[in-house]
């Protein structure tokens, strides 16, 4: 029960960071609504909100926005789109019983990787 609630508390915190990322995009430029990072908490479904948003939705925000206003290129090239496969792909692959011993390995680090390249392109947003 206790690693439930802190892989629990991870989620929600991954969920915050990129509900507070998504939200100071401006409207124009986003492709998809804030809240949408918090359906990643629903059971199962979250995992398709994984899939539509970190690979897809939040590096063509980004793409949008730093395309009409481009800042001090401190970005990644791709705005996190290879960062976001890496974790979606790893977190597919948890679901096959032997892959999944390498995939608990790498999924983290695609996450960590994937939240600083994040974290420093939102800390370029007015």
């Amino acid at each position: 029960m206790i690693v439930w609630l802190i892989f629990f508390g991870i989620e929600v915190w991954i969920a915050y960071l990129l509900y507070d990322g998504l939200s100071k995009i401006p409207k124009q430029h986003r492709t998809t609504e804030p809240y949408y990072a918090w359906l990643i908490l629903i059971p199962l479904a979250g995992f398709v909100f994984y899939w539509i948003l970190l690979p897809f939705k939040i590096p063509e925000s980004f793409k949008n926005y730093f395309s009409e206003n481009p800042g001090d290129r401190d970005y990644p090239i791709d705005f996190g789109k290879t960062m976001g496969l890496g974790v979606v792909i790893s977190l597919t692959l948890m679901i096959i019983p032997i892959v999944n011993l390498i995939a608990w390995i790498s999924m983290p680090v695609f996450l960590v990787l994937f939240l600083f390249e994040f974290r420093k392109m939102v800390q370029q947003l007015p």
